[in-house]
C-alpha cells in the first residue's frame, strides 16, 4: 500500500512542478507583450533601445539620433517608421528615462562629449 501512495505523490508533485512552470512562461509572454524592456546595446557604444508591443526604440546617445523599427513588418531594422508612430516613440523615450533615472533622454548625451566631437572633426556629424 504505501508504494501507491507513493507513486500519487509523486504524479501530484509531478504535476503542480508542470503548472508552476507553464505559468512562469505564460507570464513572462505576458510581461514582454506589454513592458518595455530597456537595454544599452554592447555592440554599440551609446546605443540604448526599447522593445515594446513589437516595436524596436533605437537612441544613440553620442549622436542623438533615434529610430523606430516595427519589428513585426521589418524584423531587420531597416525602415524608420517614427514619424507614422509617435505614440510609440513617446512611450520609449519614457521608458528609457524612467529605466535611467533621468528626466530627458538627451542628458546621455553628456556621457558621451568626447565622442561627438571626435565624430565632428572627423566629419561624421
Amino acid at each position: 500500500m504505501p508504494t501507491a501512495s507513493l507513486q500519487k505523490y509523486r504524479l501530484r508533485l509531478a504535476f503542480v512542478i508542470v503548472l508552476a512552470t507553464a505559468g512562469g512562461a505564460f507570464a513572462a509572454l505576458a510581461r514582454s507583450a506589454g513592458d518595455p524592456v530597456v537595454s544599452e546595446d554592447a555592440s554599440v557604444a551609446g546605443l540604448v533601445t526599447c522593445k515594446l508591443r513589437g516595436f524596436r526604440y533605437e537612441y544613440h546617445a553620442p549622436t542623438g539620433r533615434a529610430n523606430l523599427y516595427d519589428l513585426r513588418r521589418d524584423p531587420s531594422c531597416e525602415k524608420d517608421v517614427s514619424a507614422v508612430h509617435a505614440d510609440v516613440v513617446l512611450e520609449c523615450r519614457r521608458a528609457v528615462e524612467l529605466s535611467f533615472g533621468i528626466d530627458d533622454i538627451e542628458s546621455l548625451r553628456a556621457r558621451y562629449v568626447d565622442v561627438t566631437s571626435r565624430l565632428r572633426a572627423l566629419g561624421y556629424l
